[in-house]
């Protein structure tokens, strides 16, 4: 008596239900990984972009600050109306014979309320009445632009602590340029010659080409300045003749007339 043989028995789950189950998974999966990629390449980028530019590196603290900024700040400020007070500064740098006068120096204010920027030019040579010395009745007359240079160079002794330091020169600036504008700077901003070249190359530079046909029309405009200046130089000096013919009323000028 021989034996039936056993039926396979059919699994109740087919491989497409399986694979329907899996692929949602699988692209959860996937855009899990590239949102986490994308964020840290993101956050490495702000990173260095923060270390180069003041030092500092990005932090869970400074991520709240610029959320909810601390009062007295600039972001603060901003965040609830009140005007923003910048000082820049350009200056020659190691590449001059004076590297820390500031030649260009310009007040900046922001006005969040009416959305509008005031920028106000000091000149350099505006002679200043100082008190940047351990002694505040000590009075130092010198031109503006040499504020910045007190902490760097010996130029005056006994220099007062809060303008001493890195950043002695620019709280020596705002206050001098403060008492001139009366305005109280919230921060200010030192640039040299070098910084701005590297900033002008690193966005890209600006470039300047001259062609012989430029050359050409530029020594043709400049012999056409040289013969308009002498047909003015000639038509002058007839006037003059004229003028004195007609003062003397002498024959030849009878004659012109």
């Amino acid at each position: 008596m021989s034996r039936a043989r056993p039926r396979a028995r059919r699994s109740r789950y087919s491989v497409s239900h399986r694979l329907s189950r899996s692929v949602p998974a699988l692209i959860g999966a996937v855009l899990l990984v590239a949102i986490v990629v994308t964020a840290t390449v993101a956050y490495r980028r702000i990173d260095d972009f923060l270390s180069a530019t003041t030092g500092k590196h990005l932090t869970l603290g400074a991520v709240v600050e610029a959320v909810q900024p601390e009062p007295g700040t600039m972001a603060y400020k901003l965040q609830h109306g009140q005007q923003v007070n910048i000082l820049l500064l350009g200056m020659g740098g190691y590449e001059n014979d004076a590297p820390f006068l500031t030649d260009s120096i310009m007040a900046v204010t922001i006005d969040p309320n009416s959305h509008r920027v005031m920028l106000a030019s000091v000149p350099r040579d505006l002679v200043a009445h100082m008190n940047l010395q351990t002694n505040a009745g000590s009075i130092w007359t010198n031109k503006i632009n040499a504020a910045y240079e007190v902490p760097y160079t010996s130029i005056i002794c006994c220099v007062a602590p809060q303008y001493q330091g890195r950043d002695g020169g620019g709280h020596a600036a705002e206050h001098e340029v403060g008492k001139i504008t009366g305005l109280t700077f919230d921060r200010y901003i030192a640039i040299d010659f070098k910084a701005f070249r590297d900033m002008v190359n690193a966005l890209g530079g600006v470039s300047s080409r001259r062609t012989s046909g430029d050359r050409a029309g530029s020594r043709t405009s400049c012999r056409r300045s040289r013969r308009r200046r002498r047909l003015s130089t000639a038509g002058r000096r007839r006037r003059s003749c004229w003028t004195r013919c007609r003062r003397t009323s002498t024959p030849t000028c009878r004659s012109l007339t």
